[in-house]
Parts: C-alpha cells; structure tokens; sequence
C-alpha cells in the first residue's frame, strides 16, 4: 500500500480491486477523484448542462457516474470537442488520464493484475466499500419515507444526508458511502480535499 502515492483508503481499494477483478474500473474512479471538479455549468446555459450531466447519470452512484464520464470519453477518442459539447472540464480529464497512467504503471511494476469486470459493477462497489467502511452509514428507519431529505445512521451513530445532486427520490439507497475528493501526491501535486463530495449507494 507504501507504493501507491494515494491516501491508505485508495491505496486499499487499489489492492481488493485486483482480487475482486475489477483494477481497471477502479484505476478509473481513482483518478476521477484525484482531480477536480469534471462538470461545468455555465449561468446562461445550466438546464443544457444538467440535461449533458444526467445522460452519464448511475443510480449506484457518483463514483460509478464518474466511470461512465471517462468510459465514454475514452470511446469518443478522448476528444476536446465532445467535451465541450458535454459540459466537461477537458483538461481535469486529461489530468485524470494521467494520473490513472501513474497509477498503472505502479501496479504493473508490482505484477498486480488489472482486468476489467464489465458491466458487473457490484464487483467496484465492494472495492469501495472495501476502504472506505467507515464512511458507510445506512438509512434511519425512524425517519420513514416521506420528505426530500433521507436520514442516514453511520455506525458512530452521526446523522448524515444525501447531498442533493445525488438524491433520487425514485430509488432512495438504504445506505451509502460517502468520500471526500483527494488529491493525491503523483507529480509532487500536494494532497487535498475539496468541498465536492462523492456518495455511493448501497
């Protein structure tokens, strides 16, 4: 885990990911958290860029949201041009291609095997969950149903809230797992953590 120039929790991640069979998926996701904000919303055309960001909407979560972000920018021959008609930040991609780069070429050095799980997604939401079980909380059942807002217990017993760009009152989670965005050291860049969070449901 002292190899990978990330946070223990994303280092952990890194490592279930290659005995769940899914590196390749995770080496995504761990490099989509590492940069900044990928979306943007310009004021004169927010309806248009919320319409681009909910076309990459996944219920399971922003994790796998920020998978299928990179997953079809690599399709579309990682292209400036389909970016801006997306609403994507191209050079935050570019960023995490090549963090995603570094992060390989440390796991090959290491003979960790990184093979692609497919569309068995449950398969990345262990590999989260595997690191980050301490962030993980489940839902109130005292709360109920109703209101916009879904009580969450975590095992310290805190309240917590889905943060309202994740929320889907179609398919409200019984828990989630909720992360901070971290930078992390590859290329000297100094850790950080933002204010934009990432939630998965589980």
């Amino acid at each position: 885990m002292a190899e990978f120039p990330l946070e223990p929790q994303l280092s952990k991640i890194l490592i279930a990911s290659v005995d769940l069979g899914c590196a390749d998926e995770i080496l995504t996701v761990v490099a989509m958290l590492s940069v900044e904000q990928i979306f943007y919303r310009p004021k004169e055309k927010q309806a248009q860029a919320d319409s681009k960001k909910a076309k990459f909407f996944q219920p399971e979560g922003d994790h796998l949201t920020l998978l299928t972000v990179y997953q079809s920018w690599k399709h579309n021959k990682f292209s400036n041009p389909w970016c801006y008609e997306n609403f994507l930040q191209a050079r935050s991609l570019r960023r995490a291609q090549d963090v995603r780069k570094q992060i390989a070429s440390i796991m090959d050095r290491y003979k960790l095997e990184v093979e692609s799980c497919g569309k068995h997604w449950n398969r990345v939401r262990k590999a989260i969950c595997s690191g980050y079980f301490v962030n993980a909380a489940k839902k109130d059942q005292q709360e109920g149903e109703e209101g916009p807002t879904r009580r969450l217990q975590n095992t310290g017993g805190k309240p917590a809230c889905l943060h309202p760009p994740f929320f889907c009152p179609l398919q409200p989670p019984t828990g989630m797992v909720d992360l901070p965005q971290i930078g992390t050291d590859i290329e000297r860049v100094p850790p950080r953590v933002s204010s934009h969070r990432t939630q998965m449901a589980v």
